[in-house]
């Protein structure tokens, strides 16, 4: 194993082990080597996910989990923001989830992947009125809007969420992501992109606006 993938075993470790000074000095030094920063996200975003999933079958409480999601997010705030035409350094962002949903996990840990990305994110919380997205939407001037929901019964509200923002918003991008959605799911409701995890979701968004801005459909 050579050094770089030595280190990045290292880096999972340290997440795993809540090692946040293990943490600071592998970054510190995958950064020195030269190691390509989306290798670093993606080696952190796959370790979150790992917990993620071990949190979701409890063999880790969700108090150390929060932990873990606040190391990688130190971890995250040492990579430099994305690029503009990458993401869009500052790319404005309104996130919320739908009327009528509590759950707000997810939402969470999406939220904080697209502000220790680079993007400028206004997150509205859980039960989120429909007009209080368009209100947002105007207000940040925001450019993507990403909605969750964890629920069918709350994910039917998302295409008339999506068709209204489209009316008055027609060039914001709609992303939406949740536990009882998928991409055709997604597609059928009007959104532009669809991420089942913080692992694809910066690409996910990107490739989004990449399609929008050819005029490409979905």
């Amino acid at each position: 194993m050579n050094e770089p993938e030595s280190l990045l075993e290292r880096l999972k470790r340290s997440v795993m082990e809540l090692d946040s000074q293990a943490l600071r000095e592998t970054m510190e030094a995958l950064i020195t080597a030269g190691v390509p920063e989306q290798d670093l996200r993606r080696t952190l975003f796959q370790e979150l996910e790992r917990q993620r999933r071990r949190m979701m079958s409890d063999e880790v409480p969700l108090p150390r989990f929060l932990i873990c999601l606040d190391l990688i997010h130190d971890g995250l705030d040492m990579i430099s923001p994305l690029k503009e035409g990458e993401a869009g350094e500052g790319m404005r962002l309104v996130i919320g989830v739908v009327e009528g949903d509590p759950h707000d996990l997810g939402k969470n840990i999406i939220s904080k992947v697209y502000a220790a990305s680079g993007y400028n994110v206004r997150d509205l919380g859980r039960e989120v009125l429909l007009d209080s997205f368009l209100k947002a939407l105007e207000d940040h001037h925001a450019r993507v809007l990403a909605l969750s929901a964890m629920m069918s019964t709350t994910m039917s509200q998302m295409p008339e969420i999506i068709r209204r923002v489209k009316e008055r918003f027609p060039s914001v991008i709609v992303m939406v992501g949740g536990a009882p959605l998928n991409a055709d799911l997604a597609r059928t409701f009007g959104a532009d992109g669809f991420a089942d995890s913080a692992i694809t979701l910066l690409e996910e968004t990107e490739a989004a606006m990449e399609r929008a801005g050819a005029g490409e459909k979905w």
